[in-house]
């Protein structure tokens, strides 16, 4: 005789067969799966109170290295300096990676190393031998100060023999490219601080102001935007709107005549640190 074959019973998504009685797990209806989707994103409002959460911190962080003094603030320029090089350095290293090339980030790191003495060596060896320092004042410390330009040379060349003997015939045009990118970003980064620090040595507001009006341009770009943008600003950064920029722009000019005429009261913003030599 032929089998009858029994009905399988079908169950319905949600029912009470697939959960509890039936141990199973309820599947998400139509109408269920839009709402778990828009609870799992974060909303404006704990985006924006994040981003204020952590904007307050690092104020309070920059109001701590304002209070220590002039050398805490350069101190914190050579950090970021070093931290902005290697966002950049590896960028260079992923193609490094890929064609192998040998010592890119070693190199780069010295080369680094080399231009930060070359440009504040000096000036630190100076400001300590000034200060009177006791292990200032010894034969091997004053030839330091004064050949450091032919020390920084002799560096720079160990450096570039090195990268010539990492030379591949098969990788010429990848090394020397990336040599190149090295060489850009340090002029970009680390110059580019040192005349910050040279203008943090004339006055602290030259470091408060640009910086203060930087952080109020970006910060009310991003409230004005969440709160009343609605058209695209470029297509690069969808985020930004055209009444952000514009409403920031206006913030900012009324913050930068306000606060300069605050910063100008005070002496320890506006006079050159006479001990900070050159």
């Amino acid at each position: 005789a032929a089998r009858r074959s029994r009905p399988r019973m079908r169950r319905r998504k949600g029912s009470t067969e697939n959960g509890a009685d039936g141990g199973g797990v309820a599947e998400p209806t139509a109408r269920e799966e839009p709402a778990a989707a828009e609870a799992g994103r974060p909303s404006k409002w704990r985006d924006l109170r994040t981003r204020s959460v952590a904007g307050v911190v690092m104020l309070a962080v920059n109001l701590a290295l304002l209070w220590l003094g002039h050398v805490a603030v350069c101190c914190l320029v050579v950090v970021l300096e070093a931290l902005v090089f290697r966002e950049l350095l590896v960028l260079g290293y992923e193609k490094a990676k890929d064609g192998m090339i040998p010592r890119y980030r070693t190199l780069s790191w010295y080369y680094f190393g080399v231009l930060v003495i070359y440009v504040y060596g000096k000036s630190v060896l100076v400001h300590f031998f000034e200060q009177g320092r006791p292990w200032t004042q010894t034969p091997w410390y004053e030839q330091t100060m004064r050949h450091h330009s032919f020390i920084v040379f002799c560096m720079y060349c160990v450096g570039f023999v090195t990268f010539v003997l990492t030379l591949k015939a098969e990788h010429y045009a990848m090394q020397f490219s990336l040599l190149g990118r090295t060489v850009v970003a340090l002029i970009l980064v680390v110059f580019q601080a040192h005349f910050v620090i040279l203008n943090i040595k004339q006055g602290m507001a030259w470091f408060v102001l640009p910086t203060a009006l930087v952080i109020c341009n970006d910060t009310f770009a991003y409230i004005v935007g969440r709160l009343v943008g609605r058209t695209s600003l470029i297509a690069i950064s969808p985020k930004k709107t055209r009444e952000g920029f514009i409403g920031a722009i206006v913030i900012t000019v009324m913050v930068a005549v306000g606060l300069a005429g605050v910063l100008q009261q005070y002496e320890f913003m506006r006079c050159p640190l006479e001990e900070f030599t050159e």
